[in-house]
């Protein structure tokens, strides 16, 4: 006769209204375990899966696309780099860097009161220099600042050739340059270089 379940442990145990000796209808709980610790392997494993790989999977198409333009890269940062530190030619002017026979080199010679006319206020060289240096990309060994009877005298150079200095007066713009509300380059003088 099929006993009904009325200890809350007979319905875990056996499952509810089941026969008890019904051996078919049992569960032991060492089955139930090695159950419970197959779903949990189960489960694991799946887990893992999920959390394995997280790369990134590339065509080959990509992956040459990639490498193109990081070859592209490299030869245009070789080429700037090459451009940038080219020295001046005929076509090119450009401030030469040493200087050997002083005789043969010329400046470019401009002035400037040293009193800004608006302020009333004295300029000081070194600022005046670090803002041409700044603004036209001139070489701060290159420019050079002496005071004068109430000017400053600007000389940027030295250059091979007057034709050398007067193309770079025009190509870096200084022909133009107004500084401290003066043109010190608009009536620029070409001199012979002296140390």
């Amino acid at each position: 006769m099929a006993r009904k379940a009325t200890d809350l442990l007979d319905v875990f145990r056996y499952g509810g209204d089941e026969d008890e000796n019904d051996p078919s209808q049992v569960v032991s709980s060492a089955q139930r375990r090695s159950k419970a610790k197959k779903k949990k392997k189960a489960a694991a494993k799946r887990a893992a899966g999920r959390k394995g790989f997280r790369g990134l999977i590339l065509s080959q198409r990509q992956v040459v696309l990639a490498g193109s333009a990081c070859c592209l890269l490299v030869v245009l940062s070789f080429v700037l780099g090459v451009t940038a530190g080219r020295p001046g030619s005929a076509t090119t002017p450009s401030i030469q860097k040493d200087v050997s026979e002083s005789s043969q080199w010329v400046v470019i010679q401009g002035e400037m009161p040293q009193v800004h006319p608006a302020t009333q206020k004295a300029l000081d060289p070194a600022t005046v220099h670090g803002d041409i240096v700044r603004d036209y990309r001139i070489r701060t060994q290159n420019l050079r600042i002496r005071e004068g009877a109430g000017v400053l005298i600007l000389e940027v150079g030295p250059f091979r050739t007057d034709e050398r200095a007067r193309d770079f007066l025009r190509d870096s713009g200084l022909d133009m340059a107004r500084l401290y509300g003066a043109d010190p380059f608009l009536g620029a003088r070409i001199v012979p270089f002296r140390r």
